[in-house]
């Protein structure tokens, strides 16, 4: 048994390890300081059989001495995670990490996560993946962004979390700008900027035209987000179920803990306005804002 806390600052299992990777996750946490417990009495019965892949003894060693040798060496996590969940946006998704490979921060990763698209999302993840080191891509069933930004945080190795939708795009600087305000000041949390808005240069004249970007100005959006991984993991998991809100749940909760949030007065993100939005075209959107709004001031108010 693990906290949740734990998993979400440290990171959960390696999908890169077949066998030991409840040993290399061990290490890790440890190596990261967590605190690590026994209890003497019996808690669980394994069953012995001819599959097991603790007993097929070459494949144990090398997954065994693949997490020592690892132990072995002196951390190297990226300084910065960059987590793009993605549902049916194959076609920007390419543009969003060209984004954030424009960035002049280089010790970084790319996570992907598909959240069960039924267009080539993850097929074009895979493919972005290939040719690039430091992209990983997974895919899910379909779960909501929640869930897709909560299993890139389980992947995540860095010590800086920054989300983008697949969608958007990042300005040339984003990241630099971001981490220079958190070196300022080692008790910011959270780091936004400005977020300027344009409507998608793929959509049909009569879909354009219905659209309006608004003018420029500081966006708390995932888009415009660095974050120490340490304040993430203080405020918990994103909600799940939410269709639309779950940013604005999760928001909500930093809020409501204290979470240091800090903006800068530049350009950080491009949001891109276009059909399929779901803050733009779908009616539930309004009920789940509504919602969270409800849930925030039941908290702040505290039992009855």
């Amino acid at each position: 048994m693990v906290r949740l806390r734990s998993l979400l600052e440290h990171g959960g299992f390696d999908p890169s390890f077949r066998t030991a990777e409840d040993l290399e996750l061990l290490m890790r946490l440890e190596r990261g300081g967590a605190h690590t417990g026994h209890i003497r009495e019996p808690l669980t019965v394994k069953t012995i059989h001819g599959t097991n892949a603790t007993y097929a003894t070459e494949a144990m060693r090398s997954g065994h001495l693949r997490a020592v040798q690892r132990l072995a060496k002196p951390p190297s996590s990226p300084a910065i995670s960059v987590i793009i969940p993605v549902f049916e946006a194959g076609r920007y998704l390419a543009a969003a990490v060209e984004s954030v490979r424009k960035q002049s921060v280089s010790e970084l990763e790319i996570v992907i996560v598909d959240d069960g698209s039924s267009d080539d999302s993850l097929a074009i993840a895979q493919e972005l993946e290939a040719r690039d080191p430091v992209i990983r891509a997974f895919g899910q069933p379909h779960a909501g962004p929640g869930a897709a930004r909560n299993l890139g945080l389980l992947v995540a190795r860095g010590r800086y979390i920054a989300l983008l939708d697949a969608d958007d795009l990042w300005t040339p600087g984003k990241l630099q700008m971001q981490l220079e305000r958190l070196s300022e000041d080692a008790t910011v949390d959270f780091v936004f900027g400005i977020v300027e808005e344009f409507v998608s240069e793929d959509l049909p004249s009569e879909v354009a035209q219905r659209l309006r970007a608004r003018p420029a100005g500081i966006g708390h959006i995932p888009s415009a987000l660095l974050a120490q991984r340490t304040a993430m993991a203080r405020i918990g998991p994103f909600p799940t179920g939410l269709v639309a809100a779950d940013w604005a749940e999760w928001y909500a909760r930093a809020v409501e803990m204290g979470g240091n949030i800090a903006s800068i007065a530049d350009v950080v993100t491009k949001r891109r306005l276009h059909e399929t939005n779901h803050s733009l075209v779908r009616e539930t959107a309004k009920a789940q804002y509504l919602g969270v709004l409800r849930r925030s001031l039941a908290r702040r108010k505290g039992p009855v």
